[in-house]
Parts: C-alpha cells; structure tokens; sequence
C-alpha cells in the first residue's frame, strides 16, 4: 500500500502531470486510513467484529432513511427512490450485498454475536437477510445479483464437493450471460466504454494519460468510434457517464500498466490471505472486487474507506510479518504528516464546494464569484461548466474558452465542446466553431442540440446550403429523447428548409 501511496503521488506530480487533485485525494486517504487502522488495529477479531456490526447499523439507518424519505417527500419508482445517502441505488444495492453476506456467515456460524441468546441472534441475521434481499431485488442491480452469487460460491466452496464446484460455474456463466440481457443498452453502453479504455491503453501503456483523465479518453475515442460507424446499433445506447464502471481500467487507463501493476498486488495478497485465514471477510471481499469488476465502488468515499479497513484487517492479521521497528516509526511519521495535510486539502475543497452549491443553487452568477473558488474546486466538472458559461455571458470568450478545455479533461458531457464552439462562434471562427460542434455531436451522436448548432451557425453565416443540409438532417434524426425542445428545433429546422 505504501508503494501504491508513493507511486500515485509520483505519477500526479511528476510522470504525468494532472490538475485533478480530488483523484490523488481519493486515493492518498485510502493509503492513509489503511496506515491509520494497522497502527491502531486492536485484533483482527475485535476490528472485524466492529466492522461488520458497524455495517449493519449503517445499513438500518439507510432503511430508515428510505422509509422517511417516501413517507414525507414521496418518489418516482422504487427502484430509483431505493437510494438512501448515497443517491444512487447501485450503491445501496453493495452495501446490501455485503451486509448480506455477513449476515448469512453469522447465522450458520456464530462467529460473532450481538445477542446472549442464539435464537435471537439468529432471528436478527434472517430479518437482516430478508431485507437485504428485497433491496437487491428491488433495486434491479445486477452487478449485486452477480457480486452476491459469487461471494456466496467462494464462501461455499471449501465444503463443496468436486462435482458440485463443477456444475456451478456453468450455472454462474448462465447467470452472466442472463443479466447481460436484461438491460442490454446498458450492458452494451458499458462494453463501449471498456473498449475506449483499451483503446487508449493501447496508445498510453505504461504510464497512462493521467490521473483524473479517463473521462477526457473516454470521449475522445467514443467519438472517433462513431465517425468510423456512423450507422452502430450502439448509438442509442450511450450517454454522458461520470465513471468509469470498472476501476481496474480506470486504474490501467489513468497510471498505466505500471499503476495497474503496483494496485494488483495489493488486492491480489489480501484476497490469498482471507482464503487462506477462511475469514469472514472473504466473501465480501470477492464480492466488492466484482463490483470494482462492473461499477465504480473506489469513487464514493464510504467505499473508499471500507476498501482501506478490509485490506488493514487482513494485513494486520498477518503474523509472518516481521516489522522493523526504525521504519515503522519512519513510516508513522510519514502518514501522519501526509494525513494532516490531506485532511486539510480536503476540508477546503469541501467547503468550496459548499460554498459554490449554496450560492448558485442551479443559477449562473457573476464569474468574480467562481475565479474565487477556482483553485480549490477546479476539478470539479459541474463548477468549471458553470464558471467557463459565466465568463461566456460576460463576453471573455477566450478565457472561457480555456476554462471549459480544462473541464473536458475531466468530463464526458459534449456540452463543454458546444461551450468551446459557441465561444468560437461569437468570435467569428466558423470553422473552428463547426468542428467542435462536430466533435460534440460524436460524443453523443443521440443528441438533436450540436446539429441545432450547426444548422444555425451556418444559416447566420450565410451559407445557405450548410444550414438546409443540417435542416434536413434535423428533420430526419430520431433523438433518444423526444421532448419540446426538440419539436421547436425541428419547427426551426423547417423554416429553413422551406427559405
């Protein structure tokens, strides 16, 4: 963990330079807090016991959370209002996965418990179980389903026989291939971003493009794929995403074959050390890998920090580590320096980021306001959108120009190259404005707007068989949503046509 520490630093600093500071942030704190918990570890059998009923009191108070939030503020479907804290139901769904698996451990086995009565304790496992089912059920995650079914077949399968482990893989293959199809634009969008991310590989192998900068890639070679298919059934499929839905290629793609090699291990000797121990944590262990596999667990901080304690566990569960003593002062040191300096990087860019949301709330305001608040949030995509269209309305165009380039190495919305386009638009470049607009529509070759765009850049420059050529081309596109605004573009579009 500590090289892992020392190389992200590096490789944001030195290798390849990034300015996505939240990225570096992210992944210092897990480094930092799995130092924190080795040197603090009571027992592997206290910590492990704190966790895991820390964990179910997590996920009741989520119930509970829910149950409020629908009776007061009512919700859409319930699939998408099963979200709790975290706003997202994916979320909800792992850490339903992973109280479920402790659960079940406990009820067959107890190893800990939190009744004197095994009756009672027992009956508080299942009511646990049941509701983690329903969440999963609920939520239609099938990354939970799949992580599930795993980690219960790894918890299994020392009392497997051979001919059982046999005729359960063909069932998980079936599985997989089931849920692939049960959302296929989904599954289909996904796979694209996976071969974007190997595509990239390919052109940055050792080191990667940078930390923080796979949504940049990521946009880069989705467009160049769909100038080459101009016609892929995937063009429906996609739409602007903020994770990557795979963190080992999100690891590979931003710190190279390098970063993946140093971050492998680390998962690689604690997974052999929990099948080794047959601890309790194994199971959930396999099954965050498998939503590390298929979502973005690394990129919310309540997984962050369960990832740090899990490892610090199992590591310190170790006995056939020798420590030196000289160096494990050394390295105390070095974290608690480190931690306190994170922690006040962190604390400043929260409170920028409160600031920002409570002043704007969803409005564009004076671009002094944001030029304020720039070196502390600068990483943040919704901020530099809002900051470089501030800067548009007042009439900087290049500086927005600048500021909106800088958010598109961290961002997959098209928006910010329509931004860009517009910018060029209001300073007269019409061709420089036509290929960012170009460029945006790749991106997202289901949206109506870039071509809006264009039809309009042209029709005001003049060119009239430009814009009676996007005209026609509004008229017979087919946007994946369909909504007013797209029937005023079309109105628009037909006026032109018909000059």
């Amino acid at each position: 963990m500590l090289v892992y520490g020392i190389f992200c630093f590096l490789h944001y600093n030195v290798f390849v330079p990034s300015t996505a500071e939240q990225t570096l942030l992210d992944a210092e704190y897990i480094v930092m807090l799995y130092f924190c918990v080795r040197g603090l570890l009571m027992s592997e059998r206290q910590m492990t016991f704190s966790v895991v009923y820390t964990l179910c009191c997590v996920f009741i108070f989520e119930i509970l959370y829910i149950l409020i939030h629908q009776q007061y503020l009512g919700g859409g479907s319930m699939s998408m209002s099963l979200t709790g804290t975290f706003y997202n139901s994916s979320s909800l769904a792992l850490l339903s996965v992973l109280v479920c698996v402790f659960a079940i451990h406990i009820a067959l086995y107890h190893p800990y418990r939190l009744f004197s009565s095994s009756i009672c304790n027992s009956i508080f496992c299942l009511f646990i179980i049941a509701l983690c089912l329903v969440i999963i059920i609920v939520t239609s995650s099938r990354t939970a389903i799949l992580a599930l079914c795993l980690g219960l077949f790894f918890f299994f399968y020392p009392k497997m026989g051979y001919k059982t482990r046999i005729a359960v893989l063909p069932a998980i293959l079936l599985l997989v291939f089931t849920l692939y199809f049960v959302r296929t634009a989904s599954s289909n969008s996904r796979l694209l971003y996976y071969w974007c991310a190997l595509r990239s590989f390919v052109d940055n192998p050792l080191l990667g493009v940078g930390m923080g900068r796979f949504m940049s890639s990521l946009t880069h070679y989705q467009a160049q794929y769909f100038v080459n298919n101009p016609s892929s059934t995937l063009i429906n499929d996609v739409d602007v995403t903020f994770y990557a839905y795979n963190e080992f290629l999100r690891v590979l793609v931003e710190q190279g074959l390098l970063g993946l090699c140093v971050f492998l291990p680390v998962c690689f000797r604690t997974f052999r050390r929990l099948c080794m121990q047959q601890s309790l944590l194994m199971p959930a262990f396999i099954a965050f890998l498998v939503f590390c596999l298929l979502s973005y667990p690394l990129s919310l901080i309540q997984f962050q920090t369960l990832f740090a304690l899990m490892l610090a566990i199992v590591a310190g569960g170790d006995k056939t580590v020798n420590t030196n003593k000289h160096l494990y002062v050394l390295v105390i040191v070095a974290v608690v320096t480190t931690s306190s300096i994170c922690t006040v990087r962190i604390r400043e860019k929260y409170m920028a980021t409160r600031q920002y949301l409570s002043s704007t709330r969803g409005r564009i305001v004076a671009p002094s306001f944001y030029s304020r608040l720039y070196p502390e949030i600068k990483d943040n995509p919704s901020f530099m959108f809002d900051y470089a269209l501030s800067l548009h309305e007042a009439g900087d165009y290049e500086l927005s120009t600048d500021i909106a380039e800088q958010g598109t190495a961290m961002s997959s919305d098209p928006m910010f190259y329509s931004l860009i386009a517009s910018n060029y638009k209001e300073e007269g470049h019409t061709a420089l404005a036509a290929e960012m607009y170009e460029h945006a529509f790749h991106i997202l070759p289901n949206r109506m707007y870039q071509l809006y765009c264009l039809m309009c850049l042209y029709n005001e420059g003049g060119d009239h068989p430009a814009a009676v050529f996007y005209a026609d081309s509004i008229m017979r596109f087919h946007p994946k949503v369909e909504s007013y605004m797209t029937d005023e573009m079309r109105e628009d579009a037909r006026k032109v046509g018909s000059e």
